[in-house]
């Protein structure tokens, strides 16, 4: 297959002709007069980053290019109500993780829905499956990160910016953006230590292959006639329209949430105003006086009567959100980092309410059974090639030291 320009000859190519042009700019002339070739540079600037982000989370070509045309897809349709257009790079970055992962878990669904199809040929589907997994972890800790820390890292860790550059694109003082990413870094590598993986902070982890020049061509029409009405390649226009939902419900959810922010604060002051215009009852006695009547609660007995019950709810919230968790991760539509860490919020969470020692044993014995069935499961799609080495070697760990905390607990 015939390759494109690769990442630095694009980053080359940046500094002439419509490549010197900003991001905002090209969105601009694309939106008002559907100029293709504004598109193009788009996709021949950003395309590596994506293709980065696609590789490394689906490991198979095949799969990475439906979800690299997915995410161009979705850049056409959006780019009117992209507001930060100075953070394209960083736009994209998440748009193309979250297509990629959507894709990952409707191709896990695929084999347990027909677990005797058999697996591609042209690599070991465990390998694949084990080298994704570590790959796509940073993207995934990448997208958690505040944008003053995600930025530096998308520009400088995984597209191979120098810090001088990042200061010219991100228009920050080269100081800024050293610090930054040295912060950013250093809360990138906690949770990627946890599982064994903060070698890979160590250097940039740059797109694994050449940028296929087919890809960007085929790519281009598929948007075209996406543009003109036509119907582009059947599983990118899938994952690119499970995309735009997903992102209309983000925006649904965000607009509910500052809708109900507002209408706290506007009761709240409806209910202050209301008080403030009431005269004071004359027969009332002072607060102090009436806080230190013989048997009336103060307010840390108010506070310490309600804590049971808040704990209790907290017990229950917990272990709901295990079992639907790991109902999930059961069926093969759940990750397991997150079932671990459903599953220490339930056991903490019946910790507090366990003041006996006999009673946080019962607690530590339900949670070492947990993670013993995750394990078992673990296990079983690791030997037929369907679970990482790093997923197994996670779930192990979380198991042994839960078994050996519970074994201490046992000692006299």
């Amino acid at each position: 297959m015939a390759h494109g320009p690769g990442l630095y000859e694009t980053l080359r190519d940046l500094t002439a002709g419509a490549g010197s042009r900003s991001d905002a700019v090209l969105l601009d002339r694309f939106l008002a007069a559907r100029d293709q070739e504004a598109f193009t540079t788009l996709l021949n600037r950003h395309g590596p980053l994506v293709w980065g982000v696609c590789r490394r989370v689906l490991g198979r070509e095949h799969d990475a290019e439906d979800a690299f045309q997915a995410t161009f897809l979705v850049l056409a349709h959006k780019a009117a109500s992209i507001r930060r257009r100075g953070s394209l790079t960083c736009w994209l970055h998440g748009v193309a993780l979250r297509i990629a992962l959507r894709a990952k878990a409707d191709i896990r669904k695929r084999f347990y829905d027909h677990p005797t199809d058999p697996p591609a040929r042209d690599n070991d589907p465990a390998d694949i499956a084990s080298a994704a997994e570590r790959a796509s972890a940073v993207d995934e800790q990448i997208r958690r990160l505040p944008e003053r820390y995600r930025r530096p890292l998308v520009l400088c860790y995984l597209l191979g910016r120098t810090q001088e550059e990042a200061a010219r694109e991100l228009g920050w003082p080269k100081g800024s953006v050293a610090v930054r990413l040295a912060r950013g870094r250093e809360r990138l590598r906690r949770p990627l230590q946890r599982r064994g993986l903060d070698h890979l902070v160590a250097v940039p982890l740059l797109p694994a292959a050449p940028l296929p020049n087919q890809l960007v061509t085929s790519t281009r029409n598929a948007t075209a006639s996406y543009q003109s009405g036509g119907l582009p390649p059947a599983r990118a226009h899938t994952l690119a329209k499970g995309a735009l939902t997903a992102m209309f419900f983000d925006k649904c959810k965000a607009v509910l949430f500052l809708a109900l922010a507002a209408g706290v604060l506007a009761a709240s002051g409806v209910g202050s105003r209301a008080l403030l215009a009431q005269p004071p009852a004359p027969s009332s006695p002072p607060a102090s006086a009436s806080a230190n009547k013989p048997g009336s609660p103060t307010k840390a007995e108010t506070a310490a009567s309600k804590l049971p019950d808040l704990l209790k709810e907290r017990v229950e919230a917990a272990s709901t959100e295990f079992r639907s968790r790991y109902e999930q991760f059961e069926a093969g539509r759940g990750e397991t980092n997150i079932t671990l860490e459903a599953a220490g919020r339930a056991l903490h969470a019946s910790l507090a309410v366990s003041p006996s020692n006999q009673q946080k044993i019962a607690v530590w014995q339900e949670h070492v059974d947990r993670l013993k069935a995750m394990v078992d499961i673990n296990q079983a799609r690791y030997a037929a090639g369907r679970c990482a080495v790093a997923d197994l070697s996670e779930t192990r760990y979380y198991y042994l030291e839960a078994l050996i905390e519970l074994e201490r607990l046992k000692s006299p």
